[in-house]
């Protein structure tokens, strides 16, 4: 990439490079790759112009959005297979990553490559996008060859960079929206996973669709994408990516494109063990008590009652009674329960009711689907 500096002035620059390839097919004979540069200006104000000879493969855009992530591929000849790769900030390298290994992911913070040497290309994951990602990279090796990157971030979508957490029970099957621009209604969508690979893809919207797969995305709607993850395990918690599969503009790329994709969205899945469920019917002004018996591990473990999704009280101390509102509870260690009592029931009471154990997910134990009936209590 050369910088040039023009001052007032509008100028086409064609850029002509000898080229040792038989375009015409002659032996012997060379022919000339001409590429032409319109450079524009601001009146009084210089213009830097990088001249990016796209049509070689030397250079490329990228775009992302603050907040979310980016992939994407630099691809090099057969002979540097077993060579050292790089990717870098700016051209002195003081910072990037690299690798020496082969079809295992490099971690560096949020970057991290993967050489496939058999499809001769490298694969860059930038993830948490912040504006100082914002700016020129270089993808080579130390001997032959390199690229220029040019990462260029959008701050201006509301529908890209989002961040949610969510929470799921084993053997529950759960649906998320993905929201995208309208303008990549036609473009392709892909959901991944983020592990210490650090990223692999689960489902894109160009494969063929199982209403007996795990991941199923279907994607009918012209601003959004869903993702149903069937029958949970507690092998899926974990952190997942939507994204966007694109090139520097914003129409949808071609067989030829050099392509990227765009993760708009992160979805944080929290997945919870089995739990029982009861009913308990009871009267409306009636008080009601509930027991949950939980496993003997978490015998020491802080306990809470879940309220209607909205209220969550914690028992910081065991074997005495806690009171927080009309709510009573009680952590016997003794027998291993749980006891609530809750008095003055009003129909506004109603709902569910679940008893946990604070862990790093919120194990929750049981589950109590309280509903309040009308009338008085039969003697």
């Amino acid at each position: 990439m050369r910088a040039i500096i023009i001052n007032n002035i509008t100028i086409f620059i064609t850029l002509c490079l000898i080229s040792g390839q038989f375009f015409t097919g002659q032996p012997g004979q060379i022919s000339f790759l001409c590429y032409m540069v319109q450079i524009y200006y601001t009146y009084n104000n210089p213009v830097q112009m990088n001249l990016c000879l796209a049509g070689q493969g030397l250079c490329f855009s990228v775009i992302g959005c603050t907040g979310g992530s980016l992939m994407f591929k630099c691809t090099y000849k057969s002979n540097d297979q077993h060579k050292v790769k790089y990717f870098c900030r700016n051209r002195d390298c003081t910072t990037g990553i690299s690798t020496e290994t082969w079809r295992r992911w490099v971690n560096n913070g949020r970057f991290a490559l993967y050489d496939d040497e058999n499809s001769r290309f490298f694969t860059v994951f930038i993830r948490n996008l912040s504006r100082d990602d914002d700016g020129e990279y270089t993808c080579g090796n130390n001997q032959k060859w390199k690229h220029d990157v040019v990462v260029q971030l959008n701050s201006d979508s509301s529908s890209c960079g989002m961040s949610v957490i969510r929470s799921a029970y084993i053997g529950q099957t759960i649906t998320f929206r993905c929201k995208y621009d309208h303008k990549f209604k036609t473009h392709t969508k892909v959901f991944y996973r983020v592990n210490v690979d650090p990223v692999h893809v689960l489902n894109s919207s160009q494969s063929s669709q199982s209403s007996e797969e795990k991941f199923i995305l279907t994607d009918r709607q012209k601003d959004h994408f869903t993702v149903t993850i069937r029958d949970i395990s507690a092998e899926d918690d974990g952190v997942y990516l939507c994204g966007v599969e694109r090139d520097e503009s914003d129409k949808r790329p071609s067989e030829t494109s050099i392509t990227h994709i765009t993760f708009i969205k992160e979805i944080e899945l929290n997945v919870s063990s089995p739990i029982t469920s009861v009913l308990v019917q009871v009267y409306i002004s009636k008080a009601v008590f509930i027991m949950c018996k939980f496993p003997q591990e978490f015998k020491g473990n802080m306990k809470f009652i879940h309220i209607k999704a909205s209220q969550k009280f914690f028992l910081d101390v065991q074997n005495q009674w806690v009171h927080r509102d009309k709510v009573h509870m009680y952590d016997d260690t003794s027998e291993g329960l749980l006891k609530v009592f809750i008095s003055d029931l009003t129909a506004a009471d109603e709902g569910i009711y679940r008893c946990g154990v604070n862990i790093a997910h919120s194990f929750l134990f049981m589950e109590i689907k309280l509903k309040l009936n009308q009338g008085k209590e039969l003697l």
